[in-house]
């Protein structure tokens, strides 16, 4: 740079701007090389999940699932308001095909997800709970996990090792339909909390305003 003509209080402005711009290409620089990688949503086909779930779940093919069919579906039935845009009391494969599009325009690719368990009116420590997303949503979602510690409450997360190297640490589920399965090493649980489980959740867009608590009997 010339600093021959200029006063002193220019030559000062002109060091100080140098030094500023270092500082903000220094940031940039670790921000690019050093930062975690962007954790992306997994990709669903909206319209063949919708068309997927139809199939599985309409005993009755008339191509609608009632509230008896969504019972085997407990994470549609305990959203059923988010699902049921014609308030019919049924859901069709275009409700549920824009619910799922409503997942994806949030671009969010992990959300933190804790649940509450207890058994017979009391937190049931050291319960294992396993989300296993619904087939029909695909192959890319990944079952989650959690063990119920204080409080009564269990942190569910991907397995680390089912995630990139800088993001291991980072605990939360991907958005989705769940079933829930929850055992525990020395309570005999019924089978319809593990292997014949009527449990679900959806894992939505947003934090849910009630904390998400399965009382079991």
């Amino acid at each position: 740079m010339e600093w021959e003509g200029l006063t002193s209080r220019q030559r000062k402005l002109c060091r100080c701007a140098a030094f500023w711009l270092g500082c903000v290409l220094v940031t940039v620089s670790l921000g690019c090389h050093r930062g975690p990688t962007a954790i992306r949503p997994p990709k669903i086909d909206s319209a063949r999940a919708a068309d997927a779930a139809i199939e599985q779940y309409d005993q009755d093919a008339d191509g609608l699932l009632s509230e008896a069919e969504l019972a085997a579906c407990p994470g549609i039935l305990g959203q059923l308001g988010k699902y049921d845009q014609d308030q019919d009391r049924r859901v069709s494969a275009a409700e549920i095909a824009a619910r799922i599009r409503q997942w994806q325009d949030r671009d969010i690719g992990l959300r933190a997800f804790s649940c509450g368990v207890s058994f017979q009116g009391r937190p049931l420590l050291g319960a294992q709970v396993r989300l296993t997303p619904e087939a029909f949503l695909g192959e890319n979602l990944k079952s989650a996990s959690g063990t119920v510690a204080d409080f009564g409450q269990a942190v569910i997360r991907i397995a680390p090792a089912e995630l990139p190297e800088d993001q291991k640490d980072i605990p939360g589920v991907q958005l989705g339909l769940y079933k829930v399965h929850i055992t525990h090493p020395t309570v005999e649980l019924p089978a319809r909390y593990n292997t014949e489980t009527t449990l679900g959740v959806e894992i939505g867009e947003g934090a849910s305003k009630t904390p998400v608590v399965f009382a079991l009997k």
